[in-house]
């Protein structure tokens, strides 16, 4: 079970196709678009597939004005792309890259046109040159994302600006990001004169058909420093490969035969934002009993997990549990392994810290259940929410997912779990109902899914829909009841409506101070974008705030039923 925050985000997808040593990537999330609200980032990136038609004088541009997570006034400290001097296995054949210089420039004010521009090609009046450097790498820094320091870092300004990576010497490899509409106009790859002309660009970084609009960013990145201290930002979890080292895929559920050793292939992935740089410690347990403890695994220096690859926690991959050990352990039916990690380093997400894979070691004999969907008033109190629900609007609101065995037999399955808001899926899981006992009622979360109401502000939320389906995996004879959905009702004072009240926040954004017009004698809330309160005061004669401790990002004021949003931009 685990603690959930419900978050309304669309997260654009993009796998990792390539490996480093003993860190391979699952094929998962890739967040290769961060939010300069977190702290200094990099910004832009794709690095999924080979280009590999680019050759010396070829110049590969981000459009760095274009994206949202840049403002006025920021510092482009670093530049990442993709460096490699070698013969490549590609599945198109093998493919040598020499180019070892590349030329990092900066332009202001390019301009886009020309009569095929329908088509994705432009002719372009580059700009303005602001900056150059030039880096030559070797085989020391080969098959890596080299982060090249800018001698002087670029100062954002109102102009437009791109970033080109420029390969100076030879045919080099620039990397692609999956296909993703949010890159059209962000990423452009400049022709020296080749096929199409002189002073051409591709806006469709597919190099496929110029007739379809498919867009992919770049391999290049730009580091946004806003000047803050640097924290990393590690996010651990555990997943089970269905093989290794060649996975097709990562699972939860597994089926063996009573004469067939238990084998299974447990990582440590990271879905956070940075590299890790400290130990993690491993524990475990199978069918509820400890199977292991207190297990060390050094992820720093040389054996640091970047983000969105995972590194195996045995040698080999496999933890092999025989025959008779589980003999000898009374083990049989359907059980569930847990592992657990925990960082030493700094991991923001611990709800996602234990995972479990469900094992079925023997046949098991189907018993005839009714797997009941439920929404509890809390996990003590298994009095069933109403299908209809009020609350304030500066109200958070918790709900309580379970299912209940109505019986007649005993559960000794699995059921799958999916939990919507509106109709989006906002969690999926498996989970092992065995031992549920006929008239018997199983939470599935440990506090619950929490709805904050600065998140429900932030979406408009006054009225919507969250539903939960429960599909037990053995014999369930009346599914009538596999489905629950209840309608949260806010205050019919809207967001739209809150923020036409008197109050109003100045400046917005702040870096220091706030000053709040027209407030009374109120005590002010903060909150962060979660709706978790950040600060607590009482009103001051001159209605200033100190926000200077507040790091960048969206908050919102919370006085009495009254919502304004404001940003910390410093």
């Amino acid at each position: 079970m685990k603690n959930t925050f419900l978050t309304f985000v669309l997260i654009a997808l993009c796998n990792i196709l390539f490996a480093q040593v003993n860190l391979v990537e699952l094929d998962e999330n890739y967040q290769d678009l961060k939010s300069k609200d977190l702290r200094s980032a990099w910004v832009g990136g794709g690095f999924n597939y080979y280009y590999t038609g680019a050759v010396a004088g070829d110049e590969f541009y981000i459009a760095g004005s274009e994206f949202e997570q840049i403002s006025i006034g920021d510092k482009i400290t670093k530049v990442k792309f993709y460096h490699i001097l070698g013969t490549v296995n590609l599945s198109s054949g093998n493919v040598t890259f020499d180019n070892s210089s590349y030329t990092i420039k900066i332009y202001e004010n390019p301009v886009l046109g020309g009569p095929y521009s329908m088509f994705g090609f432009y002719n372009i009046q580059i700009g303005s040159p602001v900056y150059e450097q030039t880096i030559v790498l070797d085989n020391s820094q080969n098959d890596q994302f080299y982060e090249l320091e800018l001698t002087e870092p670029y100062i954002v300004n109102e102009n437009d600006f791109w970033v080109a990576v420029c390969f100076d010497n030879g045919k080099g490899a620039m990397r692609l990001g999956e296909e993703n509409p949010e890159s059209e106009g962000k990423y452009f790859m400049y022709l020296d004169g080749s096929a199409y002309g002189a002073g051409t660009v591709i806006g469709k970084v597919n190099f496929g058909s110029i007739s379809e609009a498919s867009y992919c960013p770049l391999g290049i990145s730009l580091y946004i420093d806003d000047e803050n201290p640097y924290e990393e930002q590690s996010d651990l979890t555990i997943k089970y490969l269905d093989t290794y080292p060649n996975p097709n895929d990562d699972i939860n559920t597994l089926s063996i035969d009573d004469n067939q050793n238990l084998i299974i292939y447990p990582v440590i992935k990271n879905n956070g934002l940075d590299a890790t740089s400290d130990f993690a410690t491993i524990s475990a347990t199978i069918a509820g009993e400890s199977l292991v403890s207190d297990l060390n695994i050094d992820l720093s220096n040389y054996n640091a997990l970047a983000p969105n690859y995972y590194t195996t926690i045995y040698s080999g991959g496999a933890l092999t549990i025989s025959v008779a050990e589980l003999d000898n352990m009374g083990i049989s039916g359907m059980f569930d392994i847990c592992f657990t990690v925990d960082y030493n380093g700094i991991d923001p997400v611990s709800s996602n810290n234990t995972a479990c894979i469900t094992v079925t070691r023997g046949e098991i004999a189907e018993t005839d259940c009714d797997i009941q969907a439920l929404f509890l008033s809390s996990n003590t109190d298994f009095t069933p929410l109403p299908s209809e629900i009020n609350i304030g609007t500066t109200e958070d609101f918790t709900i309580f997912p379970a299912v209940k065995n109505n019986g007649p037999d005993d559960a000794n399955n699995t059921a799958a779990i999916s939990i919507t808001v509106e109709g989006i899926p906002v969690d999926n899981q498996t989970i092992n109902l065995t031992g549920l006992l006929s008239g018997e009622t199983m939470p599935v979360t440990d506090e619950g899914y929490t709805v904050n109401a600065a998140l429900m502000d932030s979406f408009n939320l006054t009225e919507f829909e969250i539903c939960m389906t429960a599909n037990y995996a053995g014999l369930d004879n009346n599914i009538a009841n596999n489905k629950i959905c209840a309608t949260i009702t806010r205050s019919t004072v809207g967001i739209s409506e809150i923020n036409k009240q008197s109050i109003s926040i100045f400046p917005n954004p702040a870096s220091d101070y706030i000053n709040i017009k027209n407030l009374n004698n109120e005590r002010i809330y903060i909150l962060n974008s979660l709706g978790e309160i950040v600060k607590s005061v009482d009103n001051q004669n001159n209605n200033q705030i100190d926000i200077s401790d507040l790091a960048n990002g969206t908050y919102f004021i919370r006085i009495n039923e009254k919502v304004v949003k404001f940003n910390v931009l410093k």
